[in-house]
């Protein structure tokens, strides 16, 4: 396998267990506050995301 592909390859797993991880702690907040809170922070927090992106 070429270089450059070992590179991004490795770039994207590193992005997804960011991701991983970032979720999880979002689930862990989500699950400490009111259900109905939760739903909105979680909307908030995926239009953050999608800014970000």
């Amino acid at each position: 396998m070429p270089c450059h592909l070992m590179e991004i390859k490795s770039h994207q797993e590193i992005k997804f267990t960011l991701m991983k991880r970032i979720n999880y702690g979002k689930l862990m907040e989500m699950a400490s506050l009111k259900p109905r809170k939760g739903l909105s922070h979680l909307r908030a927090s995926t239009a953050d995301l999608k800014a970000q992106d």
